[in-house]
């Protein structure tokens, strides 16, 4: 498959995820809330655990994406660099390149899929937060910046191709040509 057809289907799955958080917004306004007022300790204990989230949901994809690409063993070879200057041929410079570009590619975007959506949970879980505490009867600016935690993370998170495979060439000190 592709590069782009690859990068179409991670966009499409964080669309769908980002679009999950919008419909909590929807059902809470379609759907009755609590009558009586929820204990107001609610509000900051869910707080801590959002930022508690929004914290491991940075970090933690981020460990497991270095360490799958590590754990991938990716073959590099060193090429003279056609670029560099050398005043004969067995000094010239060397430069590392992946050795089977197209394979590598390929198993570059398993190794990012997984601690993506691992994030992409771990940022809607916040917006769970922000649809639970407005479903239990707590007023909209207590609950809607929750969302805009969730929207932020999703944003920033926003898939790319330099977010696949910078990780890749630093962790291996290589160019994928």
């Amino acid at each position: 498959m592709p590069t782009a057809a690859r990068m179409r289907v991670v966009r499409i799955l964080w669309a769908a995820l980002f679009a999950s958080t919008a419909t909590f917004i929807v059902v809470l306004f379609l759907v009755p809330v609590a009558d009586e007022p929820a204990p107001p300790i609610l509000l900051p204990i869910f707080a801590a655990l959002a930022i508690s989230l929004a914290v491991i949901s940075v970090l933690f994809p981020r460990y497991a994406h270095r360490l799958a690409l590590l754990r991938g063993e990716f073959p590099v070879e060193e090429v003279d660099d056609p670029d560099a200057i050398g005043m004969f041929r067995a000094s010239a410079p060397k430069k590392r390149i992946f050795a089977e570009p197209e394979r590598t590619r390929e198993r570059a975007f398993f190794c990012y899929q997984t601690p993506f959506i691992l994030g992409m949970a771990l940022s809607e879980a916040i917006a769970m937060f922000g649809f639970v505490l407005g479903f239990l009867g707590f007023p909209l600016p207590h609950v809607l910046p929750f969302w805009a935690v969730a929207w932020i993370l999703f944003a920033w998170r926003f898939p790319t191709e330099r977010k696949v495979f910078e990780p890749l060439e630093t962790s291996y000190k290589a160019k994928l040509t």
